[in-house]
């Protein structure tokens, strides 16, 4: 006698319905993150401004000169701020 199929196991139909129910709590998932956006937006005042490609490079910039500072107090360095290197 084989082993009993639980309701886990793929030959019992299940993981049609589980797949089902995931798709399902994603789009929930993701209209409850909208509408959090939109009330916080509300909340704020704020409106729905396109950020522009030199944005978004300054904002990573930013980021990366935070993280390579945090690298470098972690190996005892001092960096010390320079001119820009443009190649």
């Amino acid at each position: 006698m084989g082993p009993i199929l639980g309701p886990k196991d793929r030959k019992s139909g299940c993981p049609r319905s589980a797949g089902r129910r995931a798709k399902s709590r994603a789009v929930i998932a993701a209209a409850h993150k909208l509408a959090r956006l939109i009330s916080a937006m509300r909340i704020k005042g704020e409106e729905d401004t396109e950020r522009g490609q030199d944005d978004y490079a300054e904002r990573y910039r930013e980021r990366a000169l935070g993280h390579l500072a945090l690298s470098a107090e972690k190996r005892g360095v001092n960096l010390m701020p320079g001119e820009p290197v443009t190649s």
